[in-house]
């Protein structure tokens, strides 16, 4: 037989309950908790549904885990590490009315920016023009000389002299 650990949890109305899970069933509260997304566990004849949003407060009582063992539980390292994924970036050579003409390093799927000189007025991506060499490399153009096709599919960034 599984050992039960008990998950205690006080409701945003102030009732407080408590109920016995196993490993995997704490392992899924939580995932559901971080989702936001409502728990449901079949408990002997007893079917229990938790909404995280509702609950305040939880406690995890548990004589036959250690710290270390709980932790493991709670933060799986090989199996869900949430990463910060990098947005990937690329050179956009700007051209605005006010007469500035420079560079900048951005994400790749921008279509719009502030100029950096006269920050009143906005340069598109024109991507009629396909991808563009300068002084940074490969990158696209942005401009707010001429009218640009907002709906034109940004093409990919290859160099267009490689071969």
């Amino acid at each position: 037989m599984e050992s039960k650990i008990c998950l205690e949890y006080r409701l945003n109305s102030g009732i407080k309950k408590d109920v016995y899970l196993t490993k995997e069933q704490l392992v899924e509260w939580m995932q559901c908790y971080k989702t936001n997304t409502r728990f449901v566990v079949q408990i002997d004849k007893d079917v229990h549904g938790i909404s995280p949003h509702l609950v305040a407060t939880f406690e995890i009582k548990s004589t036959y885990l250690e710290k270390s063992e709980l932790d493991l539980l709670l933060n799986p390292a090989s199996e869900e590490i949430e990463e910060i994924i990098e947005p990937e970036k690329c050179t956009f050579y700007i051209t605005c009315s006010c007469g500035a003409k420079y560079y900048r390093y951005h994400e790749i799927d921008r279509r719009h920016l502030m100029c950096l000189f006269c920050k009143q007025k906005q340069v598109f991506a024109d991507y009629s023009v396909g991808v563009v060499e300068g002084e940074q490399g490969i990158g696209y153009s942005m401009t707010n000389l001429k009218f640009v096709d907002r709906n034109l599919t940004r093409p990919p960034l290859i160099d267009p002299n490689r071969t």
